[in-house]
């Protein structure tokens, strides 16, 4: 879990996400973050790239698959 909440600061620091505190129900305050602006231009950007790498993937894997080698 630490790294998740290291990666969310950095992005805090970039400008991609806020945080802000909220009350906890019966418990300590909670920080829930969201995407800024420039977060989402970021994920708009960044979208075709991990569709790039996914239509890659498949092909690797079809291709492992036609050659009779088990995907599982």
């Amino acid at each position: 879990m630490g790294v998740v909440y290291r990666h969310l600061r950095c992005l805090e620091e970039d400008g991609v996400v806020e945080s802000r505190l909220e009350p906890g129900v019966g418990g300590p305050a909670r920080k829930v973050y969201s995407l800024t602006e420039e977060g989402e231009a970021y994920l708009q950007g960044w979208v075709p790239v991990v569709r790039s790498r996914k239509n890659l993937l498949d092909g690797f894997l079809k291709a492992i698959e036609e050659q009779g080698i088990s995907r599982d």
